[in-house]
């Protein structure tokens, strides 16, 4: 691979905006062109119009085939206090910043990104100081996750991995359904599980509305929510929990 002719398109999307229960997984996963089209014949597209089995076979034909891979876990004690959107802004910036170094050798980097309210012209403008002395494309818009391959890829892998993280819950606390206040499985486990403990587990979204009727006293409702993150507090070298970067060399 020459240094500075080659070009890679880049997909980022997250999964678990709005459950009641766990994690926000974030990722950024980067492919060759030609790949794409592999992987768009094979059938990857918006992974909620997936089967949790297909999505499974297609998240090992995604890592087979991608470059860059960049994940954040952002947990819900972090989602009740600070402002979401701003979170994964954030959580972009941190992670393109790191991926620009192992994106060197590519000059040419296109970079698709579903809609985040209130901050596209923001990372748009970021995106392009953290890219310097490349040939930048960025897009931002709606829906990506259904109109773009590189999107639908990210979506899968955020959407398999939060799937597992829940699978581990319901190992340790029993049927805790898909962690979304339309589960009325979820609901169910959030009314009986509340009349045991004081306060909620650590992997509840305290500030959902959600749990107004069903367990009030754990409701924080939206008055520790700032337009601030933990990254004002750490600075740029924060972290919020656990983000990993990998890389692949072509060839």
């Amino acid at each position: 691979m020459g240094k500075g002719i080659s070009s890679i398109i880049i997909g980022i999307d997250e999964a678990g905006r709005g459950p009641v229960i766990g994690d926000l997984l974030l990722v950024i996963i980067g492919f060759n062109t030609n790949d794409l089209l592999h992987l768009e014949t094979m059938g990857v597209r918006d992974s909620k119009e997936l089967s949790p089995i297909t999505r499974k076979k297609l998240f090992k034909k995604i890592l087979e085939y991608s470059l860059v891979i960049y994940t954040a876990n952002i947990s819900p004690r972090t989602i009740d206090r600070f402002n979401i959107n701003k979170i994964i802004y954030e959580q972009i910036v941190q992670g393109l910043t790191i991926l620009s170094k192992i994106l060197n050798p590519y000059n040419n980097i296109k970079i698709i990104i579903d809609e985040i309210k209130g901050y596209d012209k923001k990372l748009r403008n970021k995106i392009y100081s953290i890219f310097v002395n490349k040939n930048i494309d960025v897009i931002i818009e709606p829906h990506a996750d259904k109109n773009y391959v590189a999107v639908s890829a990210a979506s899968i892998v955020a959407k398999f991995i939060r799937d597992e993280n829940i699978s581990v819950l319901k190992h340790i606390y029993g049927e805790i359904g898909s962690g979304y206040p339309s589960d009325q499985k979820t609901i169910n486990w959030i009314r009986q599980i509340y009349e045991t403990l004081e306060v909620p587990p650590p992997f509840i979204r305290s500030s959902w509305a959600t749990l107004k009727k069903i367990a009030p006293t754990w409701y924080s409702g939206s008055k520790y929510k700032t337009h601030k993150t933990l990254f004002d507090y750490l600075g740029k070298g924060g972290r919020v929990n656990g983000n990993k970067p990998t890389g692949r060399s072509e060839g």
